[in-house]
C-alpha cells in the first residue's frame, strides 16, 4: 500500500514537472513573440517608406504686355507634368526632457529618389524637432537630365547662337528686299533662341538649403474631432546651380528656363481646417520666392528684374482614402513678370524689358502618396 502511494506521488510529481515545463516554454515563446511584436512596432515607428506621384495639368494663358494686370485663360491645354519620388525616412527619438513639450523631440533623416521622363535626382535631408511646433531642416540634392520627344531636362542658353542667328536673319531680310525691309521687319525673339543640351551625367543640377518651420494645431488646446484649424509658416534659404554653367548665364531644368546660379529664399504659408472625413483637409497654400541678388542674372539683371518676387496662391484639398493612401489636389494662381514687348513663349523673356506683374491661373496639380 505504501509502495503504491509512493508510486502515485512520483507520477503526480512527473505530471507537475511536465506541466511546469510546458508552461515555462509557452511563456518563453509568448514572451519572445510579444518582444518581436514590440520590436516590429518600434521599427515601424522608426522607419517609414512611401512613394509620391505628382502630376500637373497646365492651362494656356497668353502673355499680355505692359504694367500690372491679369491674364485670362486662352486655351484649355498648355502642357503636362509627371514625376515620381521614392522616399525612405528614419525617425530617431531624441527627447530633451520629460516635459510633455520635450519628450517627443526627434531627428528625421530622409532620403528620396525623384524620377521624371527627362531627369533623375536623389535627395537627402535632416530635420530636428525640438518642440512640437518648431522644425529645423537642412538638405541637398543633385540631379541630371536629357532631352527626349521634344521635352528638355537640363540645358543652357546658347547666347552665341542667339546673336548670330539674329544678325543673319537681319542681314538676309535687309538685302533680299531693302525697300520693303524697314516697314515690314519684325522678327520674334523665339526665332533666334536655342537651348543647348548639357551632357547627361556630365553636367549636374544641384541645390542645398536651410529651413525653419513653425506649425500649430488648435486641436492641441481644444479637444475634439472638429477643432483642428492648422497653421504653418516656413522660411527656406537655398543655393541652386548647374555645373558647367558660369555665373550670370541662363539654364533650364525640368522644362523650366530663364534660371541662373544663385542664392534664393522661399517663404511658405499654409492655413487649413482638418475634418474627420474622407475629405480630411481644406487649405490655402501661399509661396513667395525670389533671388536675393538681381546681379546673379548678369547682363540680364536690369532688364529682366532678376530679384522679381514670384507668388503662388493655391486653394488645396486633401483626401484620405486609407491609412496608407492620400491625395492632394491643388489649384494654383501665380504671379509672373510682364514685359513691355509682346511675346508668345517664356524663353523670349530673358531678352525683353520688365514692366510689371501678371497674375494668371497656372495649373491643377495632384500629388498621390502611398505608404508601404
Amino acid at each position: 500500500m505504501a509502495q503504491e502511494l509512493i508510486m502515485k506521488i512520483t507520477s503526480f510529481r512527473k505530471i507537475i514537472l511536465s506541466l511546469s515545463a510546458v508552461v515555462f516554454v509557452s511563456s518563453a515563446v509568448f514572451s519572445q513573440e510579444a518582444e518581436e511584436g514590440k520590436n516590429q512596432k518600434k521599427n515601424a515607428d522608426i522607419w517609414k517608406f512611401y512613394e509620391q506621384t505628382a502630376a500637373a495639368y497646365y492651362f494656356k494663358s497668353d502673355y499680355v504686355s505692359g504694367g500690372d494686370h491679369f491674364a485670362p485663360i486662352t486655351g484649355l491645354f498648355n502642357s503636362f507634368e509627371l514625376k515620381t519620388t521614392f522616399n525612405a525616412e528614419c525617425k530617431i527619438p531624441a527627447p530633451l526632457g520629460k516635459h510633455f513639450l520635450l519628450k517627443d523631440s526627434n531627428i528625421r533623416i530622409k532620403t528620396a529618389f525623384e524620377l521624371c521622363p527627362v531627369t533623375v535626382r536623389p535627395l537627402v535631408s535632416v530635420s530636428f524637432t525640438p518642440l512640437p511646433f518648431f522644425v529645423f531642416s537642412t538638405g541637398a540634392s543633385i540631379g541630371t537630365g536629357w532631352s527626349a520627344l521634344g521635352f528638355k531636362g537640363l540645358c543652357k542658353l546658347d547666347e552665341d547662337a542667339f546673336y548670330s542667328n539674329k544678325l543673319k536673319h537681319f542681314l538676309n531680310d535687309l538685302f533680299s528686299n531693302p525697300i520693303a525691309f524697314l516697314p515690314r521687319y519684325k522678327k520674334e525673339y523665339k526665332d533666334f533662341i536655342e537651348y543647348e543640351n548639357l551632357t547627361p551625367f556630365g553636367n549636374y543640377y544641384y541645390d542645398f538649403w536651410f529651413s525653419g518651420l513653425f506649425q500649430f494645431d488648435t486641436g492641441a488646446i481644444f479637444q475634439g474631432n472638429w477643432t483642428h484649424a492648422v497653421m504653418q509658416a516656413s522660411y527656406t534659404v537655398s543655393y541652386v546651380g548647374v555645373t558647367g554653367v558660369d555665373d550670370g548665364k541662363i539654364w533650364l531644368w525640368q522644362l523650366v528656363g530663364n534660371n541662373c546660379n544663385g542664392w534664393r529664399y522661399t517663404a511658405n504659408f499654409v492655413l487649413g481646417y482638418q475634418m474627420p472625413l474622407p475629405l480630411s483637409m481644406i487649405a490655402v497654400n501661399t509661396d513667395v520666392y525670389a533671388l536675393f541678388n538681381s546681379d546673379d542674372y548678369g547682363i540680364y539683371s536690369s532688364s529682366y528684374n532678376g530679384d522679381f518676387t514670384n507668388v503662388t496662391i493655391s486653394p488645396m484639398l486633401k483626401f484620405d482614402f486609407s491609412k496608407k493612401d492620400s491625395l492632394f489636389v491643388l489649384f494654383e494662381f501665380k504671379k509672373r513678370r510682364s514685359f513691355e514687348e509682346e511675346h508668345s513663349e517664356s524663353k523670349e523673356e530673358i531678352f525683353l524689358t520688365y514692366s510689371g506683374a501678371e497674375w494668371f491661373f497656372n495649373r491643377i496639380a495632384f500629388s498621390w502618396t502611398h505608404v508601404f
